[in-house]
């Protein structure tokens, strides 16, 4: 049971030494004001007024929403700190972590300084933030035992994010009447071993609390069942195939329509994809399989693109597939391409709310920012799913064959680049800071391991289909083929991988001596897909 908490008022006018730390960090920074400070459990939390601040530093953003941004931010900080103009803060690394409160939009990472000049050198970037209420806690061994106690979560060492869910689990809900706001959290590393961690807050109205819930209750309606679209430990990352299965969910449709259905009838399971261009996940996100999916099951689709003229009847149209209980599927959101489903709408507001990834909660989106949306047409004669396996089956090698498209690569020709890159000399000249681990390896990987689900689809094919004797002797191929991934994922005493499997560092790809061994195990998938290749 956490003790009461002790709010201390403090008019900064009025305040004189002895001050707490933490005051004297804020005395050093312009641009702040202390509101008070709150003793929890022996652990102070500072509340101050910053105002409109400029940050200037090194900063890395992923490529996608489901990536991390490319390891060593840090170290080009450490470069190019010396050349930030007006520095507020030389004795200071700060570390903004940036839309990680989001799944809408890529998170990234800005290790600065402030600055009182926008104006700065070429290579360092510069970030503006609005004027914001925040709350403070420094890094110390009493914070790191409540952390724990109250979220369970430990002290990382390396970085400081745990706190920021401390300070959220803290305030921001009913009874403190805070909520988390903005989309940058933030770190302080002092030169002299201090540390400090922040969040952006604002007070909610207590007294209109109960007007607003009661004038929402009115403008805003949303499906009954929201749940998350995939979920990740089940091996389910490629998100149309959810996005497919919560839209028969919500029709009542037959529970064969399910993720892994998808995942098979778009050829999801059996597709791996490489790019040196771009980021790429999985066929259905990387080339358009809706046709496919919704012929599998037996519907119409309408597609639609928003624009100034149409919005209002799209608006309206989504309206009254939410009313009559059908999510819509949307294709991009602001800067993502990703798949997503709106559960709901607002009609004051016109925003509606999303279903993205593996998050069991809805986000509101603004509906201006949509790109492309999926209705559900009309029903068609549904195909006999026996069938649809066994043209599955069948179709394996044009999977396996399948030609480049733009800069995308599939299937065989697939692993052959990806197995090839780490010895081609491409790195050679590339700092490890700028090598983003996911976009040269670690996505590649979890493609080849999610498509350990090919097991299952064969599986499938054969109970509905017992005649179709070339299954037995493709199953040990795909056997194989995740024997081959786990071992580059896992293997080693500690199932720490080939060179961390998936948590390979930036350096060790630009290694070609350690890479070697990894690039000859990927071309076993080569050699599976040639076996494969022979039993047809």
């Amino acid at each position: 049971m956490s003790k009461p908490m002790k709010q201390t008022i403090i008019n900064p006018e009025d305040y004189s030494p002895p001050m707490p730390e933490i005051l004297n960090m804020a005395s050093n920074l312009c641009s702040e004001k202390i509101i008070k400070i709150v003793s929890f459990e022996e652990v102070e939390f500072t509340f101050v007024e910053k105002s409109k601040t400029l940050y200037a530093g090194a900063y890395s953003e992923a490529l996608d929403n489901t990536s991390e941004p490319a390891e060593g931010n840090s170290e080009n900080y450490q470069e190019i700190k010396s050349k930030i103009k007006d520095s507020i803060t030389p004795d200071c690394m700060i570390c903004h972590s940036i839309n990680y409160t989001t799944e809408l939009l890529p998170c990234a990472l800005l290790h600065c300084q402030e600055t009182t000049s926008a104006k700065q050198p070429d290579g360092i970037y510069v970030y503006e933030v609005p004027a914001s209420l925040y709350i403070k806690v420094k890094a110390s061994d009493e914070a790191w035992k409540l952390t724990k106690k109250l979220t369970g979560e430990e002290n990382p060492d390396f970085h400081m994010a745990p706190l920021f869910g401390l300070m959220s689990h803290v305030f921001c809900n009913e009874k403190y009447g805070y909520e988390h706001t903005g989309k940058s959290e933030i770190e302080y590393y002092y030169d002299n071993g201090t540390q400090y961690a922040a969040i952006p807050v604002r007070k909610t109205n207590d007294n209109n609390s109960e007007q607003n819930k009661k004038a929402d209750s009115k403008n805003i309606k949303k499906l009954k069942n929201i749940h998350n679209l995939i979920t990740y430990h089940l091996g389910q990352n490629y998100i149309f195939n959810g996005c497919m299965a919560y839209l028969m969910e919500c029709i009542n449709e037959k529970t064969d329509y399910d993720y892994w259905f998808f995942s098979d009838m778009t050829g999801d399971s059996f597709t791996q994809l490489y790019s040196d261009d771009i980021s790429v996940t999985c066929l259905s996100d990387n080339t358009d399989c809706v046709q496919k999916a919704f012929d599998s099951c037996g519907y119409d689709f309408i597609r639609l693109s928003i624009d100034n003229k149409n919005s209002n009847d799209i608006f309206l149209r989504i309206k009254e597939n939410i009313d009559n209980g059908i999510p819509v599927i949307s294709k991009g959101y602001g800067n993502s391409d990703k798949y997503c489903v709106i559960c709901g709408y607002n009609t004051e507001s016109k925003h509606v709310y999303l279903l993205q990834n593996a998050s069991k909660k809805d986000v509101k989106a603004d509906f201006n920012d949509f790109n492309t949306l999926i209705f559900l047409g009309d029903k068609k004669e549904s195909p006999d799913i026996a069938a649809l396996y066994r043209n599955l089956i069948m179709d394996i090698p044009n999977y396996i064959n399948m030609p480049p498209k733009e800069s995308i690569i599939f299937g065989r020709q697939a692993f052959v680049k990806w197995a090839e890159s780490f010895l081609d000399g491409r790195y050679d000249n590339i700092p490890a800071s700028k090598i983003n681990k996911y976009s040269c390896h670690t996505n590649y990987l979890i493609n080849a391991g999610t498509n350990g689900c090919s097991r299952g689809a064969l599986k499938r094919a054969y109970e509905l289909n017992p005649d179709m004797d070339i299954i037995p002797k493709l199953q040990p191929c795909f056997e194989k083929n995740q024997q081959i991934f786990e071992f580059i994922a896992y293997s080693g005493a500690n199932h720490e991988g080939m060179e961390g499997g998936l948590h390979i560092l930036p350096k060790t790809i630009k290694d070609k001596e350690k890479m070697k061994p990894i690039s000859d195990k990927i071309f076993e998938f080569v050699d599976v897909c040639d076996e494969i290749l022979a039993i047809y």
